[in-house]
């Protein structure tokens, strides 16, 4: 009975515990995701600069003709090569048409994607997340021209950086459950169930004549 008094309190303490370890566990991680995301914001804007000015030169020296976008795939199949965070660059016109593109295998599942994000308009830098990766697309804005490039990075990259995360946290809450749920029945052994057992035992001796009448409660 003693013991499984200790038990039940110790179980209803451990679910409590996992309770509040799961909160912190999901407040940690949508921290940390959160940090991700800026990272690769900041990351892609400082790799899409120079395509950037590129872009801007070959408007003003060509205008906007399919000979641009040409000369583009070079400069960023390059920029892809040297940054293995990224998986594809493309160029995206008002209409979320891609004008090119680095990884064409992926126009259908992309294009449709960026088709509603660009429904908007947006005149600055946004990042998606979509088919297991995020899509930074920054506004190129060249007078009356208007296009978006896309900085697309790597999906399993990302789903490493999840997983780690996750992992860490996991075994964190269970380490800490375990340690805790021990520490919280021994505890209660020895500060709670014990006095009240013999608290319980005191009046019970007394009447049947074995008790210490000088005894404190």
């Amino acid at each position: 009975m003693k013991k499984m008094l200790s038990v039940k309190i110790s179980l209803g303490i451990a679910g409590i515990l996992s309770l509040v370890l799961g909160l912190m566990a999901w407040v940690s991680v949508s921290y940390v995701e959160r940090q991700y995301l800026e990272f690769v914001e900041s990351r892609a804007e400082v790799l899409a600069r120079p395509l950037q000015d590129r872009l801007n030169d070959l408007f003003s020296q060509i205008g906007y003709q399919s000979s641009v976008f040409i000369v583009m795939g070079a400069d960023m199949a390059k920029v892809v090569k040297d940054n293995s965070e990224l998986s594809n660059i493309a160029v995206y016109d008002l209409a979320g048409k891609v004008l090119v593109d680095t990884d064409k295998s992926k126009h259908e599942a992309v294009e449709a994607q960026v088709q509603k994000v660009l429904e908007g308009r947006p005149q600055k830098l946004l990042t998606v997340f979509f088919n297991g990766a995020y899509h930074t697309l920054i506004p190129v804005i060249h007078e009356k021209n208007l296009v978006y490039l896309s900085m697309e990075s790597r999906a399993d990259l990302i789903a490493r950086v999840r997983s780690r995360i996750l992992r860490t946290f996991f075994l964190l809450a269970l380490v800490s459950l375990v340690m805790g749920g021990a520490g919280t029945f021994f505890l209660l052994r020895r500060l709670l169930i014990k006095p009240v057992y013999r608290l319980v035992a005191l009046p019970k001796d007394l009447a049947e004549g074995q008790g210490e009448l000088t005894a404190r409660v």
